[in-house]
């Protein structure tokens, strides 16, 4: 835009970056709604075989098709889940002070992997939900930044952010650790959002956040108030 438009609107008392920041966001849920729309279409034509693997694939549109492996692995999960199991990944475990057994950090290559991984987990009935939060939370935590960052070029963000952050808020209203792994466990979490932060795509997706989602993000990061990168996170959501 000119500066003789520029300086027309700002006469008429209409914010420009405010106006861009509306229209990329009106954009972003136009194309969201399309793509979700053909997403609807393929499921039908893949006949996938229950609703829930239905929404999960209308989800990911923003993603490659999943394509039948990868909806036999979500299959198959629903009963046993084992991050090892399917896809190409590294895992490693840790010992958790509030796990019952050692929890699996597992590093997918690709934005989609991570995804049928994330649904996979967040699908299983063998855990409580303090420990899904736990166990989807070092999920995330055991993925490269670069990952975390694709995951919102990609436009798969925007879906799984208010996911991300529930688990999160779940993992650190659980009972207390001791100081050292409370540390690492925001150092985990900052990281995360700082790499999610890295994305262009990232201040779209909070835009979709609903207002209690992005509540949900500032009483977390007031938990962290004196970490380095809080304030900076927190200006997304306020």
């Amino acid at each position: 835009m000119n500066n003789s438009n520029e300086g027309h609107l700002a006469r008429l008392g209409i914010n420009i970056s405010n106006l861009e920041s509306e229209m990329n966001a009106a954009v972003a849920r136009d194309t969201r709604y399309w793509m979700e729309n053909d997403a609807k279409i393929r499921a039908v034509e893949q006949r996938v075989p229950t609703y829930e693997h239905f929404r999960q694939l209308v989800a990911g549109c923003h993603l490659c098709p999943l394509d039948k492996s990868e909806l036999n692995s979500l299959n198959h999960s629903k009963s046993n889940w084992n991050p090892a199991a399917t896809g190409k990944s590294q895992t490693r475990a840790v010992v958790h002070p509030n796990a019952s057994e050692p929890v699996t950090l597992e590093s997918c290559e690709t934005p989609q992997h991570f995804y049928v991984r994330w649904k996979a987990l967040s699908l299983s009935k063998n855990c409580d939900e303090k420990e899904k939060a736990m166990q989807l939370s070092y999920l995330v935590f055991g993925q490269k930044s670069s990952v975390l960052r694709d995951l919102f070029d990609s436009g798969l963000g925007a879906t799984l952010l208010p996911e991300v952050l529930s688990a999160f808020t779940g993992v650190t209203e659980a009972q207390p650790f001791s100081e050292s792994v409370d540390n690492q466990l925001v150092q985990n979490i900052l990281s995360t959002l700082l790499a999610f932060s890295e994305s262009k795509q990232f201040s779209l997706a909070v835009d979709l956040c609903s207002d209690a989602e992005k509540e949900m993000a500032l009483s977390l990061l007031r938990r962290f108030s004196t970490s380095c990168g809080v304030e900076s996170l927190k200006t997304y959501f306020q």
